[in-house]
């Protein structure tokens, strides 16, 4: 099953190398296209856990909308999103936090206080504060997002719901005195 899954990312990122030379070769190394490959790129890499080469990637995309729309992007935000998971992945948490925010606020402006989007980062945001041992804010945050997702996917949404309970829950105990 291992070498499965192995074999799976390795021919997909067969796939996106072939695609993105011919992309650059017909577009242009800074099309959205490229971008877009760049951004699969890098998530095909995060998925191996070469996030070195992931970040790369990351950078590339990121770059390259933001020539393309200014700073303050959707597509940026995505990009930003995707960064932040992979710092968060090598464990520099304070990074991610940042990056995250620079998504969060981007989102909001673009699709105000409550969007899926805005459910998911904040989810983001409070896996890695919880990883800096920010545990009220990370709480607040987990609260704010299982929240959204209720309202934006009900019940239907299992996973995700299911899992932001059990961080809530974990966080509620780290946060209650022991009893006496």
């Amino acid at each position: 099953y291992v070498e499965d899954e192995l074999d799976k990312y390795e021919n997909a990122m067969e796939a996106y190398q072939k695609a993105l030379q011919i992309r650059i070769h017909a577009l242009g190394s800074q099309h959205l296209l490229v971008a877009d490959l760049h951004n699969n790129i890098g998530l095909n890499l995060d998925s191996q856990g070469k996030y070195e080469n992931a970040m790369e990637a990351h950078q590339k995309a990121l770059q390259i909308r933001i020539n393309a729309h200014g700073s303050q992007h959707l597509l940026v935000a995505e990009s930003y999103n995707n960064i932040g998971l992979n710092l968060k992945s090598q464990g520099k948490y304070d990074e991610a936090i940042q990056v995250h925010g620079k998504a969060l606020e981007i989102r909001l402006r673009e699709h105000g206080e409550r969007h899926p989007d805005i459910a998911q980062t904040y989810h983001n945001m409070a896996d890695a504060m919880e990883k800096r041992c920010l545990w009220q804010p990370a709480l607040e945050m987990y609260r704010q997002a299982r929240s959204m997702h209720l309202e934006f996917h009900g019940e239907e949404y299992p996973i995700m719901a299911e899992a932001e309970l059990r961080n809530i829950e974990r966080l509620e105990r780290r946060l209650t005195p022991p009893q006496r």
